[in-house]
């Protein structure tokens, strides 16, 4: 680092005089008259100027000596600042790197997560569309045999004729018979309401149904209505952890990675709660 004292060839504690000489010697070497081929003459001639009047006046070449000094400090100690730097730099590297793998895992374990973990629908849903096919069938095969109740003799008579119904049970056509048809429809009555069995009902709304609610939507590629019954899910219990996961991993299929994560941690917080219950119930048994 050249200071003002190297500009001027004098010496940190030189007096007043010994300054006078060193400046007239700086300015008689470097004048530009007197150094026509030198183009920096003139510019050099000017650093010595300027110089000669900072350390002539005691104030300012008080303040400068300051400066001088808390700079070589600076220097002496910026080794130790690099060090210091460069270590807190690779913390921060470090925290980077490890906030990245955590992502990167994270997502992983989203991703990688087989669909099949899911629970199949329960049996109840399928019971019900079953009660409801056989409901149907029934009704079709009662049309069906009241309209094929009709007199053999009358059959052979125009299609356009009104056909009669015979009055003896005996010469009835045989209606089409179904497995989950009542008896009262072979007799040519109309099923009564003992007679038909009852759709099942389906169980209460708790969190059970709502979540199998979600899993067949999602199965089913409806991603909005399977968020909206896991939502409907964690209000009616809010400690279920699977419910969170199954939610996460919607809200990552619909791009809302931040909305997945959060599920995940509140998934494992809810099950580090109910062990640290478990450990301490068994430990105050």
């Amino acid at each position: 680092m050249k200071t003002l004292y190297d500009i001027i060839g004098a010496l940190p504690d030189d007096d007043a005089e010994d300054l006078r000489v060193a400046f007239r010697k700086a300015a008689k070497a470097n004048h530009p008259d007197l150094n026509p081929g030198n183009p920096e003459a003139s510019q050099t001639f000017r650093r010595i100027v300027r110089a000669n009047a900072i350390l002539s006046d005691e104030r300012q070449r008080e303040a400068y000596d300051r400066l001088l000094e808390a700079a070589r400090r600076q220097q002496h100690q910026k080794p130790n600042r690099s060090a210091f730097s460069a270590g807190i730099r690779r913390l921060g590297v470090d925290a980077m790197a490890s906030a990245v793998a955590s992502a990167v895992f994270i997502a992983g374990y989203l991703l990688l997560k087989p669909v099949d973990r899911l629970p199949l629908a329960s049996a109840q849903v399928t019971e019900i569309s079953r009660s409801e096919r056989a409901q149907t069938a029934a009704v079709r095969s009662t049309e069906l045999s009241s309209q094929e109740r009709t007199n053999p003799g009358d059959q052979l008579e125009d299609v356009g004729a009104h056909t009669k119904p015979d009055v003896n049970p005996p010469d009835l056509k045989e209606p089409t018979t179904v497995a989950s048809v009542s008896p009262a429809v072979t007799i040519g009555r109309a099923p009564a309401a003992s007679d038909v069995s009852p759709a099942t009902e389906s169980g209460p709304k708790d969190v059970k149904y709502y979540r199998e609610r979600a899993i067949s939507a999602y199965r089913s590629g409806d991603l909005y209505i399977a968020l909206a019954n896991f939502d409907l899910a964690i209000r009616q219990d809010p400690t279920c952890s699977d419910c969170y996961v199954d939610r996460g991993i919607v809200l990552h299929r619909m791009g809302d990675r931040k909305g997945a994560f959060s599920d995940v941690a509140e998934a494992k917080r809810i099950d580090a709660l109910k062990r640290n219950k478990t450990l301490s119930d068994a430990s105050a048994r």
